[in-house]
């Protein structure tokens, strides 16, 4: 069995707009001989290097709020501009590094995600970010399995499959949350809903960042019927796979929390019982609840820090036999800089990095393009075969 070494950079922007996830990943990778005599791809040791958020200046904040209703043209630009804006970022943590990774894998900033319609579009040129640093960039990941009839999303369920092992479902809790399951060895996963996207507008009418710890929503109370109202939408009743835009969520979820004639305390604490319940009615959908075995959930993503959130999730699945499993501070803020390493990693190799039964492709995607720095393609035109 050969087994191969890589080094790779994760890089992450979620809908927070708050900054630029960065993660180092040594990966021990090979494939593993299964009893019908095909083999399996695995990851036999994986080791998180370095982790580090970089803040987003004020400027690309507005720019990138500015964007969804953007002319073309300014998009393309933007588009541009924000690779080499990354590649700026991203210099000096580089200089600082012990190891130097063999390529970037960049998620980009999601502008446009609509699958229905065949495409999503993340922010960030690969070529001019590759140029920037002088590595091989891999981006546009999510367009390959599009193609193939999926959603493109949720893309995590490679990382729960592949490193965070020993678990029946595995919840990240970002700007949308997103949930995987496995059952008797069937993958299944989805958008289950918005999360932080709606607690951290409420709390920002309190002037605050965030709702630290769920502090203020856990002085509120139930509003039951704009509770109702929230339920009702029709993506909650669909089966998986399913995904959700941003756009989505500002437009049809957010409005109705910003709205509600009620103390913001009341409102926020009922958007952490929303995402309970969402939460609670998909694991009901995927397991077979009356058996009584003990099940364990994993929990990521900021959202996972919201002490009072926990308890309203938790109080939502103890009934489903399910309890919360939280793992070290870097793995809950960068699972998915770590998830985009590890699809990099497997793009390099030409090996799936979607999971078709949890988009609802018709065939494993190989996703995102490579990229290489001007100066490796120059050398190549120059002198084929040489690199």
């Amino acid at each position: 069995m050969q087994i191969k070494n890589y080094q790779l950079l994760g890089l992450m922007s979620g809908s927070s707009m708050d900054g630029l996830d960065v993660a180092l990943l040594r990966f021990s990778y090979g494939f593993r001989q299964m009893e019908d005599g095909t083999e399996e791809a695995e990851v036999f040791d994986w080791k998180l290097l370095e982790a580090k958020t970089l803040p987003f200046s004020q400027a690309w904040i507005e720019r990138l709020e500015s964007l969804s209703h953007a002319p073309m043209a300014e998009v393309l630009r933007a588009h541009t501009a924000f690779g080499r804006y990354l590649g700026e970022l991203l210099k000096p943590l580089l200089e600082d590094m012990s190891l130097l990774p063999e390529a970037v894998a960049l998620h980009g900033h999601t502008l446009l995600h609509e699958p229905a319609h065949g495409f999503s579009f993340q922010l960030g040129d690969g070529h001019a970010l590759a140029d920037s640093l002088q590595l091989p960039v891999i981006a546009d990941f999510r367009t390959a399995d599009i193609a193939l009839g999926g959603e493109g999303a949720p893309m995590s369920p490679l990382a729960d499959k592949l490193l965070f092992r020993g678990f029946d479902a595995w919840l990240n809790i970002g700007g949308i949350a997103n949930l995987t399951t496995c059952r008797d060895g069937h993958w299944s996963a989805c958008d289950i809903g918005p999360a932080n996207q709606i607690f951290n507008a409420l709390a920002a009418e309190k002037g605050l960042d965030f709702d630290r710890n769920g502090a203020l929503g856990k002085g509120g109370r139930l509003l039951e019927e704009l509770l109702q109202e929230a339920l009702n939408e029709e993506y909650y009743r669909r089966p998986a796979p399913k995904s959700l835009s941003n756009q989505w969520v500002q437009e049809q979820a957010l409005p109705r929390f910003l709205k509600a004639s009620a103390p913001v305390e009341d409102r926020l604490h009922t958007a952490y019982h929303f995402l309970a319940r969402l939460l609670a009615g998909q694991l009901q959908q995927t397991f077979e609840l009356s058996d009584g075995k003990a099940r364990k959930l994993f929990l990521s993503g900021g959202g996972a820090h919201n002490a009072f959130l926990r308890d309203c999730l938790q109080e939502a699945i103890a009934p489903l036999n399910f309890s919360l499993h939280l793992p070290e501070a870097d793995i809950i803020d960068f699972k998915e800089a770590i998830l985009m390493a590890l699809a990099g990693m497997l793009r390099l190799e030409g090996v799936p990095n979607f999971l078709p039964e949890t988009t609802g492709a018709r065939a494993a995607a190989v996703g995102g393009v490579v990229f290489q720095p001007a100066s490796v393609v120059v050398e190549e035109a120059l002198n084929p075969g040489r690199l």
